[in-house]
């Protein structure tokens, strides 16, 4: 989904695993009021069949994540990356391997709860699918009904999220560009202690937070989501001035080989 704006900024937005881009549609249409243009990727095996994700690898959503972000910078002098979930982690990789104006992670994954990282690689070849009880993490009920994630996904692609995270941990001292990190106290999916984690292991001088106090985990449709774009949208005009320094130091680097 790709949404032109009136001004240079542009805005790049990612999704969660199991879910679609339909749960980026309003930031996406918020910042598009604001003049931003917004692409917003569909990442590999998503928005389609569970099962799709069965023999994705990790390396194709990083993959998908370069491509777009390196197809939109192509055009735009200032860009911001926003992420939710496992997208906030993609947002993490390329702000450690790419210069832009700023990222924002919304919830993002980085640490996931340690029975969890256990089951998806011993109990992947014995249960191949894992249901969601609950369905989204969402404490808006209205919100949670209007969505279309996945009920259910392979291990096998789990145990492909927990290998990325561990990746793009390591990665973490690389971003130095400022960042905003918001997360939630009651998020059910990503422990809250993940803010901590981000906080302390990026080297950026420029690092905000904010908790959302009445939300669970898919922070873009849920309660606080209205306060939360507004933050957003100061961090993009407080750093948007930086347009000269970055259209002048941007080399367009290859995308880094995923390991």
């Amino acid at each position: 989904m790709l949404r032109k704006g009136k001004n240079p900024i542009a805005c790049l937005l990612l999704h969660g695993f199991t879910g679609n881009p339909a749960e980026m549609e309003g930031l996406a249409a918020f910042l598009h009021n604001h003049g931003c243009e917004v692409s917003v990727p569909t990442l590999p095996g998503h928005a389609t069949q569970p099962e799709d994700l069965r023999h994705v690898s990790y390396k194709a959503w990083i993959a998908a994540s370069e491509k777009a972000f390196l197809d939109f910078r192509r055009h735009h002098p200032v860009v911001f990356v926003i992420g939710l979930s496992m997208g906030g982690a993609l947002a993490l990789h390329l702000a450690a391997h790419h210069q832009f104006a700023g990222v924002v992670t919304l919830a993002a994954a980085l640490k996931m709860p340690l029975k969890q990282e256990i089951a998806s690689y011993v109990l992947a070849p014995f249960v191949p699918v894992r249901h969601k009880r609950n369905g989204p993490d969402v404490h808006d009920a209205e919100a949670k009904a209007s969505l279309r994630n996945y009920d259910r996904y392979p291990l096998a692609a789990a145990r492909e999220l927990m290998r990325m995270l561990r990746k793009i941990r390591a990665e973490l001292p690389k971003v130095t560009m400022p960042i905003l990190a918001i997360h939630s106290r009651a998020d059910h999916v990503v422990p809250f202690d993940n803010l901590a984690v981000l906080m302390r292991r990026v080297q950026s001088p420029q690092r905000e937070q904010m908790v959302a106090e009445n939300s669970y985990h898919v922070l873009t449709v849920d309660y606080d989501r209205q306060a939360i774009f507004d933050r957003i949208w100061k961090f993009i005009q407080r750093h948007s001035h930086q347009t000269d320094e970055l259209t002048s130091n941007i080399t367009f680097e290859k995308s880094p080989t995923a390991r």
